[in-house]
């Protein structure tokens, strides 16, 4: 088709015109009189018609580019010329402001969450989670304190924030959630408990120890795996050998450990029987720990498998106290200590002692982030340059796995002293109920001082199963300290969702936690379809449970959206990797227990069909609304036994069939395979079909906007960078 461009550039001289200001426009400000109108060149119109679309990211910082130019005319406009009734220049001045400001101030309190008023331009960022320190009553005489910004607090919050009329009753409710990070203890078999009878073989020793020293797990670098063979090797003997009873507390708590992640036991046996036995392992474990009797390595080894079983289990607040004799054994070994001298140590036990520390200040500061209460070992500068030295010192000398866990421990002093530090009170009685926007700024250099710190880590590690794994687990953790920095702003998205103006500097954060919860559910998936994704890493599952109720929140604060949407889809993805880990007494089953009580609260249905749904989404009433009964059933587990084909379609877009998930324990370090199945993972596409899909979905609208914000908080192109080494 050939154009006239005689005709073609009178179209654009009758319809196209460009508009240039003139000085008048200052005063009237866009008044049609004040606007002189230049015809476009037919050069002009051509070019225009050829030029490639720029990719979003492209088009948002050209975006970004002209508002700043529009907002630098408006302040000149506003110093030249004299103020112009109905004219409000300082309003259009906020508006485009999205600098971070000089100064700080106090904040709008709690209360005025709903209030939609954009005012003069905060300072700070009001914060929902501000005054909410919780204490649950969890016996006779005995209760437990969860501090504003803990886990707890953070899912009660939402459910009050959304709740309309009660779902559940408040016992039902804290009970559930409670039970995610407090679970009564397990119970002690009367039976034999005595460490110096062995209650395993020799074979089912070994077999159990591979299970743990074969997967890589991330959270369990610090046992010895040759010391713990020859103290099975000793103890599982016709005649046993004489063994201390704190290698003996290290061998059973070890052997809990194994009976909790050997998942082929438990698809043949069934999960209780193995975490029956798991846990009387542990009982037999503890008898014999004397922590106050011995301050050696081993002892400490063996209260953090204690640790890690209990967190494993659902039980964080008991872990917490163990986590106290941890911090105390690791300093009176002078494991924080570089100039300690006097005593000759070698190259094996000072590595020994540099993972061990690793371990202990990372369950430390995880868990202080969880139940918001103080660390026991503050990571202060000095201890943290310590930390960072030997991150190098270990990298330098190959010990990849030792580096990372040391990065570890860096990643995670970020959003610890930032939550803590990163707040401002506006109460006469010093409740922090804002957050300074110019701490944003602050964390967002710290990160990314962290990622250029962990570069060369990263780039050394490939692509095997081990590194692999250890790149998942630390990408994790850096969007878990984000979700947990940024998610005090996402009842913006409530005022955003209900067409109230916030500026830039309001909505920016918010969303961004929005971006990464959904990007930790896109990466979790990719590492399930290649079997990648352990049992037993209670902070992955749990990061994704986070994710799940952010995009919840998206959902719940777009009132009226009854179709299933991306938004929807995306959450659902996440609940079913979290069904897929469904065991006893683990994160997973606590999680999907939580998230049912969400679906009641926001899923406002008559009595009988609140009745049959269960508990999450059952409170976050009138637009979420998951079926847990057919999700479950439409996956599974890891731990479930083949079906032989038997399959059970969900009515969801998401998945069309029942697909098996089992972990890819492939050999590793002269590791036997355990299991020789094919791992395989539900054929999920997050793109939902045309026809799913309504249009106007403002929830979906606004994931579209999280997920084209500039990638400073991302931490995959960092890791994409080494896939090629």
């Amino acid at each position: 088709m050939v154009l006239d461009l005689q005709e073609f550039a009178h179209y654009g001289r009758r319809d196209r015109t460009v508009a240039h200001p003139t000085p008048a426009t200052s005063v009237a400000c866009g008044s049609a009189h004040a606007m002189r109108l230049t015809p476009v060149a037919p050069v002009e119109i051509l070019t225009l018609f050829r030029r490639p679309i720029p990719p979003p990211t492209s088009r948002i910082r050209d975006l970004q580019d002209h508002l700043r130019l529009a907002r630098s005319w408006l302040k000149e406009v506003q110093e030249k010329v004299s103020e112009v009734p109905g004219l409000d220049i300082d309003n259009c001045l906020r508006t485009l402001d999205f600098t971070l400001p000089e100064a700080e101030s106090s904040s709008p309190s709690l209360s005025s969450f709903a209030s939609h008023d954009n005012g003069a331009k905060p300072t700070s960022l009001r914060n929902m989670l501000a005054g909410c320190d919780r204490l649950v009553n969890s016996g006779l005489g005995a209760t437990c304190f969860y501090g504003a910004y803990s886990e707890l607090s953070f899912i009660l919050r939402i459910l009050e924030l959304f709740e309309r009329q009660p779902a559940v009753s408040q016992d039902q409710r804290l009970r559930t959630v409670s039970n995610l990070f407090d679970l009564r203890s397990p119970p002690q078999d009367n039976g034999n408990t005595n460490p110096a009878i062995p209650v395993v073989s020799y074979d089912t020793a070994m077999t159990i120890l591979d299970v743990v020293f074969s997967k890589s797990h991330p959270m369990l670098f610090f046992l010895p795996e040759q010391r713990i063979k020859d103290i099975a090797d000793s103890l599982t003997r016709p005649q046993p050998l004489a063994a201390s009873d704190q290698s003996k507390s290290l061998f059973h708590l070890t052997l809990a450990l194994g009976y909790l992640f050997d998942s082929p036991r438990h698809r043949k046996d069934g999960c209780r029987d193995a975490v029956k036995r798991g846990t009387a392992q542990f009982h037999i474990g503890m008898a014999a720990l004397r922590p106050t009797e011995a301050n050696d390595l081993v002892s400490l080894q063996a209260v953090l498998c204690a640790i890690i079983f209990l967190m494993s289990t659902s039980r964080i607040a008991s872990a917490h106290s163990l986590i106290g004799i941890a911090c105390s054994l690791a300093l009176r070994l002078g494991l924080h200590s570089a100039t300690g001298s006097g005593c000759v140590i070698s190259a094996e036990e000072h590595c020994v002692r540099i993972r061990s520390l690793a371990a202990v200040m990372r369950l430390d500061l995880f868990m202080s982030l969880i139940l918001d209460l103080p660390p026991f070992l503050h990571p202060d500068s000095a201890i943290l340059s310590y930390i960072a030295q030997l991150a190098s010192e270990s990298e330098a000398g190959r010990d990849l796995r030792t580096a990372a866990a040391l990065r570890q421990v860096c990643l995670l002093a970020i959003p610890l002293s930032k939550r803590t530090h990163g707040f401002v009170g506006s109460s006469g009685y010093g409740i922090p109920e804002s957050v300074s926007i110019k701490r944003f700024e602050e964390v967002r250099n710290e990160f990314q001082h962290w990622q250029m710190d962990a570069s060369s880590l990263l780039a050394c590690l490939g692509n095997s199963k081990e590194h692999k794994i250890i790149k998942h687990d630390l990408e994790m953790t850096y969007n878990f300290g984000h979700i947990i920095l940024f998610r005090p702003l996402l009842h913006y998205l409530r005022t955003m969702a209900d067409g109230g103006s916030i500026s830039v500097t309001e909505s920016y954060h918010a969303l961004a936690c929005i971006r990464i919860a959904s990007s930790t559910i896109v990466k979790s998936h990719e590492m399930m379809s290649q079997g990648l994704f352990l049992t037993g890493i209670w902070p992955s599952v749990y990061t994704i449970f986070l994710s799940v109720m952010c995009l919840i929140f998206l959902i719940a604060a777009h009132r009226g959206n009854s179709l299933p949407s991306r938004a929807w889809q995306r959450a659902a993805v996440g609940i079913r990797i979290i069904a897929a880990f469904k065991c006893v007494e683990d994160c997973s089953t606590g999680c999907l227990e939580v998230l049912k009580v969400c679906d009641m609260v926001l899923d406002h249905l008559n009595a009988d069909e609140a009745n049959i749904r269960k508990m999450v989404t059952k409170e976050l009433s009138h637009t979420v609304y998951f079926d847990f009964d057919e999700i479950e059933a439409s996956v599974i587990g890891n731990c479930d036994k083949s079906t032989g084909g038997t399959t059970s379609t969900v009515q969801s877009p998401v998945t069309t069939g029942r697909h098996a998930y089992h972990e890819d324990i492939s050999r590793i370090d002269g590791h036997p395979a355990l299991d020789t199945r094919t791992s395989a993972w539900l054929n999920s596409d997050f793109n939902i079909p045309d026809h799913n899909i309504n249009t106007e979905n403002k929830a979906d609208k606004m994931l579209v906007q999280a997920e084209e914000l500039p990638a400073e908080f991302d931490f995959r192109d960092m890791l994409h960078l080494s896939d090629e080494d």
